[in-house]
């Protein structure tokens, strides 16, 4: 099975094109979804969409809050996903994994594997160092719909992009650390909880700014 799921904000998502790549749907499925996801009518909703086989769901799920700045775990999970570059088979392990996080008073988990960390729970992490932005390649990384668009665009305003295969923790810690998804869009981690201290987090100006950089995605958001 494989999952997808964003923000659907009045008609339209966010790199619709890359959720329906994520899904490998035909034309008869494409046809459905789109259908489905109109019928939601304006407003904000948060759909999930599962496909198998020939057969596809769609739920429409209420919207949700969320805040633009964050407090990230800085103690990583054991990542212990089954299909990791997947969405959908391991999505409740990964709510037990955030349910975790959020005991301890953060808003977001990491996870960890052989010593590096791959990503952020249900986030893909992207850090500034200086003119340079840093995002994971690593092998158990889930590809991200939102980077594919986010990426492009540091690079049209001129910060190098440098891929990792994993983080060591001190480079998420030094730079100015964003974590995206295609629900919340991107969040800056304004501090750290490590043994239930709160550290304030690195931060440096960027340009374009993440209220700048949300604004930008969303127009360029593609109509169901």
């Amino acid at each position: 099975m494989r999952t997808t799921s964003f923000r659907l904000v009045d008609g339209r998502v966010r790199n619709l094109n890359g959720h329906f790549q994520r899904l490998r749907l035909d034309g008869k499925q494409l046809a459905r979804v789109r259908a489905e996801l109109r019928a939601a009518g304006p407003g904000a909703h948060y759909p999930i969409v599962r496909a198998a086989g020939s057969s596809v769901e769609v739920v429409i799920r209420p919207d949700r809050p969320f805040k633009p700045h964050i407090v990230l775990d800085a103690h990583a999970h054991k990542d212990q996903r089954l299909l990791p570059t997947v969405k959908g088979p391991d999505l409740g392990w990964l709510a037990t994994r955030r349910d975790i996080s959020r005991r301890r008073g953060c808003d977001e988990g990491l996870l960890r594997h052989a010593g590096s960390i791959v990503e952020g729970v249900f986030t893909s992490p992207v850090v500034f160092h200086g003119n340079t932005v840093l995002w994971s390649t690593h092998p158990r990384a889930l590809p991200s719909t939102t980077n594919g668009q986010l990426l492009p665009l540091l690079q049209a305003h001129g910060f190098t992009l440098r891929p990792v295969s994993g983080f060591a923790m001190h480079q998420l810690r030094d730079g100015e650390l964003w974590l995206v998804n295609a629900f919340a869009g991107i969040r800056k981690v304004t501090a750290w909880m490590e043994y239930g201290a709160l550290e304030t987090a690195t931060s440096s100006p960027t340009a374009p700014d993440i209220a700048e950089a949300n604004a930008w995605l969303w127009e360029q958001a593609e109509e169901v």
